[in-house]
């Protein structure tokens, strides 16, 4: 069976490491992740967690020479892999003020400038 993509946004894949964990356990340690892709309004990560969809997910990530980068998004799905003993999770980025979507943006802007080249990935 053939699906179609409903993303208006191509994907740009990367592969660096991430941190998460759900935004209500403040007090708990982010896990690590691997942050696989990403598009103009989220990502998708990698990681030990099944998210439900709705949760909203604190991600942080560490941009050379930035430094770390905060954000939060919703989960959209997540589904098992490897066996399940890891998760992938489709994450949409919340842009509810402008610092949010500025943060998303750095993100992004790193991913386009530092992705893979073809060659790299294969």
């Amino acid at each position: 069976m053939i699906t179609q993509e409903h993303r208006q946004w191509q994907r740009i894949p990367v592969i660096f490491e991430a941190k998460y964990r759900d935004k209500d356990k403040t007090f708990t340690p982010y896990h690590r992740a691997d942050l696989v892709d990403i598009h103009h309004q989220g990502c998708r990560l990698v990681g030990a967690t099944q998210f439900k969809r709705g949760e909203i997910v604190s991600v942080l990530v560490h941009l050379p020479p930035e430094g770390p980068l905060h954000f939060e998004a919703v989960a959209a799905w997540s589904a098992p892999v490897y066996k399940d003993e890891a998760f992938v999770t489709g994450v949409c980025f919340l842009t509810e003020n402008p610092f949010a979507e500025d943060t998303y943006l750095k993100l992004f802007h790193f991913c386009l400038l530092n992705m893979p080249r073809r060659n790299d990935i294969l």
